[in-house]
């Protein structure tokens, strides 16, 4: 986890994604009744969703027989809005895809709406190269809608050039977010508009982050002169005065802390409370380094008052300086206290990111595999209206055509076929070395974020011994204990997730049974192991690694996924080699395993790369049986 040891980088796309607005023009006004109805549900309302009402103008719309894109565009919004980004995407691609029946500006405005709408989604699900894909496909847009309307068309370039830096500010490529936020300053200055405080503030912010500390500097004061005098809110100020602070933060502390004070003038303004929190934190870091800890305590004290429980990034960074700061004063219980804070915290952290992960993942997953659906359907399209006109152009000549037609349509597709062949092939390798390299990433955060931590606050509390009194030293010693045995159980469990020792010792039945032994002790299903005389142990090694890995594969899905009381793996011979089978008494299940489930084609694949086998077969009265045949 990064800690930064000042502060403040306001969202650079406090603009909002670009939004135009000429497809609503296209509607009757009572059609926008609906909308408005929308509209309101959203700004004055505490209603959970507003979604059904976007749906019923959608539907209204539909019904009408009018211009269906520009009710799908809003229909996007608001599943952005409320955090629902792949159907989002779903439905601004349906816009993409019916824009090109307009002709003139309409079709434009559409293809940019639509186009910043799946950008800013994928910005949410951190897909940043498709979001820089989309966010350039909008400023195309703009450039077209020149021919009707240039200034309207040189506000909406700057804007996604703004939004295009903020995207490669989120791929720490500062230089680039430079060079496109400035031209966005550039434009907007032109025109005149009044929000180029917050630009300036941006290009400050990612001067700072390629440590170009001068230049940073001169955006930063302009930041403050244009947030003067176009008073669109105190944030920016805020924000530049906070980054002065953080540029002199090293070199004169005094200056950093006197710039913090400026910024810290606003904290009663409305609805900065979070800001005016992260800048506390930086204060107190400052007044630390100082050697003023009394003071520092009071600045981190007011940044907790001000946190609501929920911001535990913010809370995680503040509880991390706090103890540190405490540490460094001799004040061992609040550093143990802390610190112990920031530990709890961060494995919250972590649990997230992991959730997050597989939400990412699995949302790209989705996306491209819809993608290749249709690209498949438009290339048999358009071989069908191929072979239509070579047979309305082959008049005399039509038995010969057709026969040429034929073998070339076998041949296309058995190309074709090849080609997804090899592409499912490369993607199956890629999810491999995809899941060994999250592997790897994912030990290296339990150890880091979780022991390592751990132990850091078991150190504190070892520390603080000798300060406290008797009774206090024996409670003392029960929670370093305590922390001793959870991050012993922690690498005891890291280590046994990396090789199984009960696998490497006595061999894949044993270590079957043992994996099935933790599954039942959590009593959420009764999981029973079967040997026939398989001689499993006499596999290749790696051979029942894999193999104890499909297991757990298939288990795990039983969990999750079936609903099932009991399971049980059975081991046996045939005629080719050594076959498991697990059946279970679950809800079953209608599916292939190519149909969507990306663990079982992995499964499938992985066996079929040692002329193995794999299948599912339902049960007639209640259940599933996987069979899995390995050929020695």
């Amino acid at each position: 986890m990064k800690h930064r040891s000042l502060l403040i980088f306001i969202s650079i796309f406090n603009f909002g994604f670009l939004n135009a607005q000429y497809h609503l023009e296209q509607l009757s006004d009572s059609l926008k009744v609906y909308l408005e109805q929308g509209w309101h549900c959203w700004n004055e309302t505490d209603e959970t969703s507003c979604i059904p009402y976007y749906q019923k103008f959608f539907k209204a719309v539909k019904e009408s027989g009018e211009c269906l894109p520009c009710a799908e565009t809003e229909l996007a919004r608001i599943y952005a809005w409320e955090g629902q980004y792949e159907k989002s995407i779903a439905h601004a691609q349906n816009v993409l895809k019916d824009a090109e029946k307009y002709n003139g500006r309409l079709r434009y405005e559409l293809e940019l709406d639509a186009n910043n709408e799946i950008g800013g989604n994928y910005l949410e699900l951190g897909n940043l190269e498709k979001a820089l894909e989309y966010f350039f496909a909008s400023l195309e847009a703009s450039n077209e809608i020149t021919k009707f309307d240039p200034a309207t068309s040189k506000q909406y370039g700057a804007i996604t050039r703004f939004n295009i830096g903020g995207v490669y500010s989120s791929m720490n490529d500062c230089k680039r977010a430079i060079k496109f936020e400035k031209e966005a300053f550039r434009e907007l200055t032109e025109m005149g508009n009044n929000r180029t405080c917050q630009i300036a503030d941006a290009i400050a912010g990612e001067y700072l982050s390629c440590n170009q500390s001068d230049s940073a500097k001169i955006w930063a004061f302009r930041a403050i002169q244009l947030a003067k005098s176009q008073k669109i809110g105190n944030q920016y100020e805020m924000s530049a005065y906070s980054r002065l602070a953080e540029i002199y933060k090293d070199s004169n502390p005094d200056s950093a802390l006197y710039y913090i004070n400026k910024a810290l003038k606003f904290e009663s303004a409305e609805n900065l409370f979070m800001q005016t929190a992260r800048i506390y934190t930086g204060k107190g870091n400052i007044l630390s380094a100082q050697g003023k800890y009394t003071e520092a305590r009071e600045s981190f004290t007011k940044a907790e008052e001000l946190l609501p429980t929920n911001a535990i990034q913010d809370l995680a960074i503040l509880y991390h300086a706090w103890g540190k700061a405490a540490h460094k004063n001799q004040d061992h219980k609040t550093a143990s206290e802390k610190l112990l804070q920031f530990t709890e915290l961060n494995d919250s952290i972590n649990s997230e990111r992991t959730q997050k992960t597989v939400r990412e993942l699995n949302a790209k997953y989705e996306t491209e595999k819809k993608e290749k659906q249709i690209a498949e359907q438009e290339l048999k399209i358009q071989t069908q209206k191929s072979n239509v006109r070579l047979a309305i152009l082959s008049g005399i000549l039509l038995t010969v055509i057709l026969v040429i037609v034929l073998i070339y349509t076998k041949k296309n597709q058995k190309t074709q076929l090849e080609k997804i062949e090899k592409e499912k092939e490369q993607a199956i390798l890629k999810s491999f070395i995809q899941g060994e390299e999250r592997e790897r990433n994912r030990i290296s955060h339990e150890l880091h974020d979780g022991v390592a931590a751990m132990i850091g606050a078991a150190k504190m509390r070892m520390e603080a011994i000798p300060f406290l009194e008797a009774e206090q030293q024996v409670q003392q010693f029960i929670k370093i204990n305590k922390i001793l045995e959870d991050t012993h159980a922690d690498v005891r469990h890291i280590a046994h997730n990396l090789l199984p020792v009960t696998l490497e010792k006595l061999g894949l039945i044993s270590a079957t049974q043992h994996f099935v032994s933790e599954i039942n002790e959590t009593r959420l299903i009764n999981v029973s192991v079967v040997d026939e005389n398989s001689n499993a142990e006499a596999m290749p090694h790696q051979l029942q690694l894999m193999l104890f890995r499909i297991i757990q594969e298939l288990v795990n899905n039983i969990i999750k996924h079936s609903q099932a009381q009991n399971a049980v793996i059975t081991f046996s011979r045939n005629t080719q080699g050594i076959q498991i089978e697990v059946t279970d008494d679950g809800i079953g299940f209608d599916g292939d395993v190519d149909d969507g489930n990306q663990g079982l084609y992995s499964i499938s694949q992985r066996l079929k790369s040692i002329g193995g086998n794999f299948k599912f077969i339902r049960k007639k009265d209640r259940g599933m049986q996987a069979i899995a045949e390995v050929k020695l």
